[in-house]
């Protein structure tokens, strides 16, 4: 107990006693300004600013802003900036730009300052636009800057752009006036002024009597006296007064030139003298003036007498005093009296009917009273041409007229083509056979048994090509086609006649030109095939065997055994035929010939024919229409048109060939046949007229 006590006591005498606060005395405080030294304080202070000014400068890029021209104000926003003589000290980054000069608009432009040590930018100020003042006398013209409007006079204050501009004014009556105007902008005035010049004049008008309509250009613009005003240009002028005729005349006025017309005289208003002649068309003078031909309207002056005198060729003249009384009109009919001719009209054939100026005036081969003018004669026959021509009779000498009639089919041959061209160029002729008579006689050295003698009469006619087909010409329709060659020696040119194709193919080509030409096909075909002949078609297709021997044989002196006459040899370049440089292709050779060419030649290196067909025998034989046959005609009837017999196992060949020496191939009349194409066999191409 006495411990816990003592302990307690103990305790309690450890504790920390709170100390009472006692304010010091202010007299012994030390004062703020005695602590802080003055010197340190600013020396730290110039540090601190240096500090900052070398970090600036050392940050900065140097900028150099050219402005042109030099602004009457310069502000940058965007940051710190310092001015050195014409440059300025930037930190990196974006900065505005403000410029401002009097007449030219604000700049504000944003720059990007980069970490480039030296920088400049340039600038241009803009100017303000010039104020244009125009104004005209007199006002309210349409003014055009450079064509386009841009208000009427008096305009003030137009704002335009710097530059120099052409300037138009418009008025309506006035005359337009251009002028050039600079404009230097900085908002600054441009004035214009124009004076224009009308467009028109005055015109006095004045006619005696007066008070007479005036009518301008159609338009009525009052009575006598006036004063008008009218614009520049050409103008019709007309003055109409009751009882006085119409006046009339073109005048032309000049801008801004006054003008008066002499007084106008109106003539008192005539009498009115409808004038018809019987017959029309006569020439109608008045008092020696041409007025015209009848009918004709007179306007004749009133109480006086007019001479009228009227002629026509073929007609005696008459004259006639006419006098009207003013404003009466009157019908004046006058029959003139011909003058007759005789004139005889012949035409062969006779009994043509004879028409003159369309009236028929009967048959021909008489003689006819006619008018001594100028008339249109028709003669006119059945089965003939009309013809049509003029007649003039001339009094006192016997004329006579002979005309000769064309018949229709002489005119209808006229009109046909003498020669064509086939789709593949081939030229061809059109041919009027005569009769004539094919074969030989049995006589003739030569002759072989199937050239049997038969009278022919071809009465269609025909056109035949000039030439054999090419090879050329057969590529068109055959791209693929070879002629060959026959040891080494070339049969393949282009203008080689094709061969080594049998008559089919010729066929089958013919009707290939048919379809080029748009015209009906001779060859019928069923499955590429040629099955049969249509007669009647006026396409391509082979010579008929009669057409070719015909075309052949044809001489002026008479049908020839041989291509250049009746005996061997045969001259110097008659044709392609086996000579000696082919001796070693063929068998037999025509002796002591020589044509220059080994196998068939070019077509046409040989002279033509008497028809004007060329290598219408040698070079190569030709295929012909006709099916093969020896029909022999006992009757000794013409046989009109033929085109063979209607079937057949082989085809005709006719004419000899660059392989053909002996005199029996050589004769016009020798006849070969075949169904195969040989290398010396081609064709040339035929079609009827009709």
């Amino acid at each position: 107990m006495a411990d816990k006590e003592n302990g307690k006591a103990s305790d309690q005498q450890t504790l920390i006693q709170p100390a009472k606060y006692k304010p010091i005395d202010p007299a012994q405080r030390t004062p703020i300004k005695a602590l802080i030294k003055p010197v340190p304080l600013l020396l730290l202070v110039v540090f601190l600013v240096l500090a900052v000014i070398a970090g600036y400068v050392l940050t900065a890029r140097s900028v150099y802003l050219q402005v042109d021209p030099l602004p009457e104000e310069l502000d940058i926003d965007g940051g710190l900036s310092f001015k050195f003589g014409d440059r300025y000290l930037l930190r990196q980054g974006e900065y505005r730009i403000i410029a401002m000069a009097e007449g030219y608009q604000v700049l504000d432009q944003q720059i990007n300052v980069s970490r480039q040590a030296n920088q400049t930018f340039t600038f241009a100020l803009k100017k303000l636009p010039g104020i244009l003042h125009v104004e005209s006398k007199p006002e309210g013209a349409s003014v055009l800057i450079d064509g386009q409007s841009i208000g009427v006079t008096p305009l003030d204050g137009f704002r335009i752009e710097p530059g120099d501009y052409q300037i138009d004014i418009n008025l309506e009556r006035y005359l337009p006036e251009t002028g050039q105007i600079s404009v230097e902008g900085l908002n600054r005035d441009v004035r214009f002024q124009a004076k224009l010049t009308p467009a028109w004049a005055p015109v006095t008008l004045t006619s005696n009597p007066a008070q007479a309509t005036i009518i301008i250009d159609g338009q009525e613009q009052g009575a006598t006296p006036a004063t008008i005003e009218l614009l520049q240009g050409e103008h019709t002028l007309s003055l109409q007064l009751k009882g006085y005729q119409e006046w009339s005349q073109r005048f032309r006025v000049n801008a801004n030139q006054p003008f008066a017309l002499p007084e106008i005289n109106l003539q008192e208003e005539g009498g009115l003298v409808r004038l018809v002649t019987r017959p029309a068309g006569a020439n109608i003078t008045v008092n020696d003036r041409y007025i015209g031909q009848s009918p004709v309207e007179l306007n004749l002056e009133p109480d006086k007498q007019h001479r009228v005198d009227i002629f026509k060729p073929g007609y005696k003249t008459t004259s006639r005093k006419l006098s009207v009384e003013s404003g009466t009109s009157r019908d004046e009919i006058i029959s003139l009296k011909p003058i007759l001719a005789k004139i005889t009209i012949n035409a062969i054939p006779g009994n043509a009917k004879v028409y003159v100026d369309g009236a028929y005036k009967g048959q021909s081969g008489q003689t006819f009273v006619l008018p001594a003018q100028r008339q249109k004669l028709v003669i006119r026959k059945q089965g003939y041409v009309d013809y049509q021509g003029f007649i003039t009779p001339r009094t006192g000498l016997g004329q006579q007229v002979s005309i000769t009639l064309k018949s229709l089919q002489q005119a209808r041959w006229e009109n046909v083509k003498p020669e064509i061209v086939s789709p593949a160029g081939q030229r061809m002729k059109l041919f009027r056979p005569e009769p004539f008579t094919m074969g030989s006689s049995r006589r003739e050295i030569g002759r072989r048994a199937n050239e049997i003698l038969k009278k022919v009469a071809m009465q269609r006619a025909f056109y035949l090509s000039l030439n054999e087909v090419t090879n050329e010409e057969f590529r068109r329709y055959n791209k693929s086609h070879n002629s060959g060659e026959i040891k080494s020696i070339n049969l393949n040119g282009d203008r080689q006649p094709v061969v080594n194709i049998g008559w089919e193919q010729a066929a089958l080509y013919c009707n290939w030109l048919s379809q080029q030409a748009s015209l009906p096909p001779a060859y019928k075909v069923e499955k590429g095939k040629v099955t049969g002949f249509d007669e009647k078609s006026t396409g391509f297709r082979l010579p008929t065997e009669a057409e070719w021997a015909w075309s052949a044989r044809g001489h002026p002196g008479g049908s020839l055994k041989f291509s250049w006459g009746n005996s061997l040899p045969p001259p110097a370049q008659a044709g392609n035929y086996a000579d000696l440089s082919a001796a070693s292709l063929v068998g037999r050779i025509v002796d002591q010939y020589n044509d220059s060419f080994i196998v068939s030649a070019p077509v046409a290196s040989f002279k033509a024919n008497a028809r004007g067909l060329f290598d219408i025998d040698g070079n190569v034989s030709e295929w012909v229409n006709d099916f093969y046959g020896t029909q022999i005609n006992l009757s000794g009837q013409v046989d009109k048109d033929p085109v063979g017999p209607a079937t057949g196992k082989y085809h005709v060949i006719r004419g000899a060939s660059w392989a053909h020496g002996d005199i029996t191939e050589l004769r016009l009349s020798y006849r070969d046949y075949g169904d195969r194409g040989r290398n010396d066999v081609g064709f040339r191409i035929a079609r009827y007229l009709e």
